[in-house]
Parts: C-alpha cells; structure tokens; sequence
C-alpha cells in the first residue's frame, strides 16, 4: 500500500508540474498515453509476463496515436 502511495504521489506531482510548464493540449495526452506502455514495461521486466507481437503491436498503436493528438511531428 505504501509503495503504491507512493508512485501515485510522484504520479500527481510530475502531473501538476508538466500542466504549469506545457501546454494541456499536450501534457494531458501523454499522460494518459504512457499508462499502457509502462504497464507492458512494468509487467514484460517485473513480472516476467510474455507480451506477443499483436500485444507490443497494440501497445505502440495507442502510444502513436497519442504523441499523433498531443502534437503530431512537432512533437518529435
């Protein structure tokens, strides 16, 4: 319970920071959209779970069509 407090803590303060600094229309997509992706990380590293081709395929669909809606080639 601790350690989850914890990550959310630092979830919300890095949160709350990039909406003082950028722009919401960006900061708010990439938030959203770097949940799937450390969650396949997270479970591929820590947990030894086997995410196949469509899975990783999946996973890097959403976060292009995310940095597509926060800013498109801009952002790269």
């Amino acid at each position: 319970i601790g350690v989850s407090g914890a990550i959310h803590v630092a979830y919300y303060l890095c949160l709350l920071r990039g909406y003082r600094l950028g722009d919401l229309s960006v900061v708010y997509p990439l938030a959203r959209g770097t949940g799937p992706l450390l969650t396949a990380i997270v479970a591929s590293v820590v947990l030894d779970e086997i995410l196949g081709a469509k899975g990783w395929l999946g996973v890097l669909g959403i976060v292009a069509g995310i940095a597509l809606i926060a800013g498109g080639p801009k952002l790269w």
